[in-house]
């Protein structure tokens, strides 16, 4: 999926600048809290079993975790732009500027990597906390506020925007001819796709925030870990299922042939909609959210 965002066409869309990048950032993710945690569990590791790459390890995810909000803040940031101030998001995101909008998130994640307290692993649990649990009663030693403030206010705004994003979505088709089934199901493909991937980051923030200052059932932090890796690899089943551009383009590159039945139909009527744009600005926009 990467290599077909990564294709001239689509990434000299800026969406798909932003979209390659949050895939890198979870790919990256990814081999921390699944292979790199796995192995930790299996071998029942605490701080002082592995202390280097535990530290090191919970720096990167730090890092990473709160790069990828800012980032996913930044891609309905765009979608919302695009559909609602197509001015504002073109000066914001036409060209280059959005690798300079990318750095602001490069950034924010470097500040958590470097001037904050890393999570580390713990057997005990099998996930990752600030309080390394060396010693008893020493956990608010090890508070994280930047951490708090990311995972409830960034979050949780980038799941208004995502909110407002559908109800956009849903105001441009309310005047489309719902018999076609095209426009309905595009509609439905947006508001899923954002309400997936918005409610698995918002879960496992949510959990995570919680058991770092709250004793909580070891069940629950099996989920917290659970939702952190969905967050980094739903993305991909979501795109799979939701969007057709990426899925295309995934079969196209396995050498399936890929028969574009109704996108035409469907852009027609969402274009009658709205007279701001062209053919090919609607066209565009319309595959990749939906």
């Amino acid at each position: 999926m990467l290599v077909v965002m990564l294709e001239r066409d689509h990434f000299a869309i800026s969406c798909y600048k932003i979209m390659s990048f949050l895939a890198i950032v979870d790919i990256l993710s990814i081999i921390i809290n699944c292979p790199i945690t796995g192995f930790l569990a299996y071998q029942g590791a605490v701080y002082c079993t592995y202390p280097n790459l535990i530290y090191i390890s919970g720096m990167a995810a730090m890092g990473l975790w709160c790069c990828s909000c800012v980032v996913a803040l930044i891609l309905v940031m765009n979608r919302l732009l695009d559909l609602i101030f197509p001015n504002l998001g073109q000066f914001l995101f036409n060209g280059n500027r959005t690798f300079y909008v990318l750095i602001l998130s490069i950034l924010y994640g470097l500040y958590f990597v470097f001037f904050n307290t890393p999570i580390c692993f713990t057997s005990k649990y099998h996930s990752w906390f600030f309080d390394p649990m060396i010693f008893k009663g020493k956990s608010i030693e090890y508070a994280n506020v930047p951490h708090f403030f990311n995972n409830v206010f960034v979050v949780a705004i980038t799941c208004c925007l995502y909110l407002i994003f559908c109800v956009a979505v849903g105001a441009k088709l309310k005047n489309v001819d719902h018999t076609l089934s095209g426009a309905r199901k595009a509609s439905t493909q947006v508001f899923f796709q954002s309400a997936m991937i918005c409610g698995v980051n918002l879960l496992a923030s949510i959990i995570y925030v919680t058991m770092n200052y709250i004793e909580v059932p070891f069940w629950l932090i099996m989920v917290g870990q659970h939702m952190w890796q969905l967050g980094n690899c739903a993305p991909a089943l979501i795109y799979l299922k939701f969007n057709r551009t990426i899925r295309n383009g995934v079969m196209r590159k396995l050498g399936v042939k890929v028969c574009s039945t109704s996108l035409n139909t469907v852009c027609k009527c969402f274009i009658e909609g709205s007279s701001r744009k062209s053919y090919t600005d609607q066209l565009q926009h319309f595959t990749v959210t939906g």
